[in-house]
C-alpha cells in the first residue's frame, strides 16, 4: 500500500489512541500482506517521530560513558535498529479493523495498575458474560475469549487490589507489529 492510502484509511476508519509522547497518535488495525498473510494486530504510527526520537537519543548518548546506569549508545542504537516487530508499508495489501483492539471508550475505563507492574480488569460482553483480563504493560491488543471480539465489550470493571479473582483464566495482551509511515 502507498503510505498516503494507509494514512487516509486510518484517519477515516480507525479510532486513534491518545497521543503517546514521544510517538504521537497511533492507530490499531489488522493487515493483510501482499502474500495474503493476515496480521490481526498492527499499530500504524509516525515514521518521522520515531526517527526524530532515535536521532535525539543517539545524540544524547553518543559521547556519554555508560556508568552502569541506563542504556549506553550501543544499547540505544540496538534498540532502535533491531528491537520490536515491524512491517513495511509496501508489504501491506489491505487494512481492516482489528478484532483484538478494545474500543477507546472502554480502554478509558481500565484505569491504572492494580498492583506493582500489573493491570487487571474485567470485561462485560454484550451477552452479559464477564471475563478477566490482565497485562504487565501493553494495552494495544488483547486475546479474546472464543467467539468474542473486542467490540463486544460493553463495560470494563477495574480489578480491586487484593480482591480474590473472579476467574482463574486471564486474557492477556497480544504482541503486535508496528508499521511506520510518513504523513501522521
Amino acid at each position: 500500500m502507498r503510505e498516503k492510502d494507509i494514512v487516509e484509511f486510518v484517519k477515516k476508519e480507525v479510532e486513534p489512541l491518545p497521543p503517546l509522547s514521544p510517538y504521537g497518535v497511533r492507530y490499531r488495525v489488522a493487515a493483510t500482506l501482499t502474500d495474503d498473510i493476515y496480521l490481526p494486530c498492527v499499530v500504524i504510527e509516525s515514521a518521522a517521530r520515531t526517527v526524530d526520537l532515535a536521532i535525539k537519543r543517539f545524540d544524547q548518548t553518543r559521547n556519554a560513558t555508560n556508568s552502569g546506569r541506563g542504556m549506553g549508545y550501543r544499547d540505544i542504537v540496538k534498540t532502535f535498529v533491531t528491537g520490536g516487530n515491524s512491517v513495511n508499508h509496501y508489504d501491506l495489501h489491505a487494512l481492516s479493523l482489528s478484532p483484538f483492539a478494545i474500543p477507546l471508550a472502554r480502554m478509558k475505563e481500565i484505569g491504572g495498575e492494580t498492583s506493582m507492574g500489573w493491570t487487571e480488569f474485567y470485561a462485560t460482553m454484550q451477552d452479559g458474560q464477564e471475563f478477566r483480563f490482565g497485562t504487565t504493560f501493553c494495552t494495544e491488543f488483547f486475546s479474546m475469549p472464543e467467539s468474542y471480539i473486542c467490540s463486544d465489550i460493553t463495560k470494563i470493571i477495574p480489578a480491586v487490589r487484593g480482591e480474590k479473582p473472579k476467574s482463574e483464566k486471564i486474557y492477556r495482551e497480544k504482541p503486535f507489529f508496528t508499521c511506520f509511515v510518513d504523513g501522521l
